[in-house]
């Protein structure tokens, strides 16, 4: 017999100081992808900044065209659920799967928010064929790095007994 005991989430806001997130948008400016896609990020999640789903996706764009697989990931999400622009179903499937090799690669190398968002994909079988146990195995790796939103999705996981 198996026991499901509940699981307590702490949401926890990442804070940005103001100086942080300055250079941050400098960097951005200047085309730097990683910086283009943390501050789409901070603007998407709203984390010490008004969210701001247009600006979010600008830059986030950006990072994607640079071949920034977690932007690429996340403009995907945007355009499948049409935030920030128009909705384009058919586009952001053809993302997700071209982000998934280097996406995968991040994964493998231990990048945990690369890690949350490849469960994601095979949780829901976007771009893969839907594998809980793959799933659970990536949320595991990346919630003990600290991922939050990997630690809710492994939570989801056991509590729905999906993989786990």
């Amino acid at each position: 017999m198996r026991a499901v005991g509940f699981i307590l989430v702490f949401v926890v806001t990442v804070s940005v100081a103001a100086a942080d997130l300055s250079a941050l948008r400098k960097q951005a400016a200047e085309g730097k992808a990683a910086a283009q896609y943390q501050l789409g990020e901070l603007l998407y999640e709203a984390r010490k900044v008004a969210r701001d789903l247009d600006a979010a996706r600008r830059w986030t764009t950006q990072a994607a065209e640079q071949g920034h697989a977690r932007a690429q990931y996340r403009l995907a999400s945007m355009q499948l659920l049409g935030e920030g622009g128009p909705r384009d179903v058919k586009a952001g499937m053809a993302l997700f799967k071209k982000c998934l090799p280097a996406l995968t690669k991040e994964s493998e190398a231990g990048q945990a928010d690369a890690q949350g968002k490849l469960g994601f994909l095979f949780a829901h079988g976007v771009g893969v064929k839907q594998d809980a146990a793959a799933a659970a195995q990536w949320f595991s790796k990346a919630a003990k790095q600290g991922n939050i939103k990997a630690q809710a999705d492994l939570a989801s996981a056991y509590l729905d007994g999906a993989g786990v």
